[in-house]
């Protein structure tokens, strides 16, 4: 129950991000790790891959995530 409670909020963080005007650095990683925690490796990749094209004063913490990312759908995909 509280995986689901988790998993809803990711959920609402998501669609209330793609909302914005114009996302920033923050607002892709917060993205990615809300797809990261639902399960959505692909989606989460393309995120966190789009906070690492803008660039911004959270590079050093996205570097880190993209890899793990990157491992996790390299393993999803054998």
């Amino acid at each position: 129950r509280f995986q689901a409670l988790l998993r809803s909020f990711a959920g609402d963080m998501i669609v209330r991000a793609s909302r914005a005007q114009r996302l920033t650095q923050l607002d892709w990683k917060d993205i990615a790790e809300a797809h990261r925690l639902r399960g959505e490796v692909t989606e989460a990749l393309a995120a966190a891959e789009q906070a690492a094209a803008q660039g911004g004063p959270i590079d050093a913490a996205i570097r880190p995530l993209l890899v793990s990312l990157r491992a996790q759908a390299a393993k999803e995909s054998r």
